[in-house]
C-alpha cells in the first residue's frame, strides 16, 4: 500500500512539474519571439561593449553629476532605493512617489562624453545603426509600428506626425506611406544622415527639449506626436510632455 501511494505521489509530481513547465517550454520553443527575432538580441553584445566603455570612463564623469529635485512634481524630498551597477542612485519622490535618478548628467555632459570617446564609441554607433537599417530589422519594425498606426488612424486618419527619438525613422516611413506628413527628432547625427539619404525622411538633429522652443515658435502643428521607447530617457519627462 505504501509503495502504491509512493508511486502515485511520484506520478502526480511529474505531472505537476510537466504542467508548470509548459510556459517555460513554450518560451524556449520555435514560437518564442526572442527566437524569431534573435538578430535583435545579438545586439546585446554591442550594448555590453558600450557598457565596458562606460565602466572605464563613466565614473570620472559622474563626479560632476548634479543633484536634482523630482522631475515630476519638483519636490526636493526623496527616499533612496538602490544604486545601479553603472553608478547611478535611484530614488523615490517622497511626495508623488515618482522614481528617478539623481545625481544626473545633463545634455552638455553627455555631448562632452561622446565627443571625448568618439573613437571608442563610433564602431558601436555604426554597428547599431547599420543593423537597424537592414531590411529584416526594418521589416520587423514596420510590423510592430503597423499595429500602432492602425489604432492611431482610427482617431486621426491624416495630418502631421512628429516622432521624437525616431532613430531610423521606420515609424515615420510607414506613416508617410499612409499619407501623413512626417518629421522626426533624433540626437544621433549618423541616424539623421541615414534617414535623409536612404529614406528621404526629414529629421531635426538634437535633444528635443533644446529644440522645442524654436519648434513651438515656428507654429507648426502636429496632430500626432509619438515617443516610442524615448520618454524614459529624457531628463525631465513632465517638461517634455508639456512642450
Amino acid at each position: 500500500m505504501k509503495m502504491q501511494l509512493f508511486r502515485l505521489l511520484v506520478s502526480a509530481s511529474r505531472w505537476l512539474f510537466w504542467v508548470l513547465g509548459l510556459p517555460f517550454r513554450a518560451f524556449a520553443g520555435s514560437t518564442d519571439p526572442f527566437h524569431e527575432n534573435k538578430k535583435r538580441f545579438q545586439q546585446q553584445e554591442i550594448w555590453n561593449e558600450e557598457y565596458k566603455i562606460w565602466a572605464r570612463n563613466g565614473p570620472a564623469f559622474l563626479t560632476r553629476a548634479k543633484k536634482r529635485t523630482c522631475p515630476n512634481c519638483f519636490s526636493p524630498s526623496s527616499d533612496h532605493l538602490w544604486h545601479s551597477q553603472d553608478g547611478y542612485e535611484y530614488v523615490r519622490c517622497s511626495l508623488c512617489r515618482f522614481v528617478y535618478v539623481t545625481p544626473y548628467l545633463d545634455y552638455d555632459d553627455w555631448r562632452e562624453y561622446f565627443a571625448m570617446f568618439s573613437e571608442e564609441t563610433r564602431f558601436i554607433n555604426e554597428s547599431v545603426l547599420t543593423s537597424r537599417f537592414e531590411q529584416a530589422y526594418f521589416a520587423e519594425d514596420r510590423k510592430r509600428f503597423h499595429a500602432y498606426l492602425k489604432v492611431l488612424q482610427r482617431y486621426q486618419p491624416r495630418g502631421r506626425v512628429l516622432d521624437i527619438g525616431c532613430l531610423t525613422g521606420s515609424f515615420l516611413a510607414l506613416a508617410r506611406d499612409r499619407g501623413y506628413d512626417v518629421l522626426g527628432v533624433e540626437y544621433r547625427e549618423l541616424a539623421v544622415e541615414k534617414m535623409r539619404s536612404l529614406l528621404g525622411i526629414e529629421a531635426l538633429q538634437g535633444f528635443f527639449e533644446e529644440l522645442a522652443d524654436s519648434m513651438i515658435a515656428g507654429v507648426r502643428r502636429h496632430e500626432i506626436i509619438s515617443m516610442w521607447e524615448t520618454l524614459e530617457h529624457v531628463l525631465y519627462p513632465r517638461v517634455v510632455l508639456e512642450q
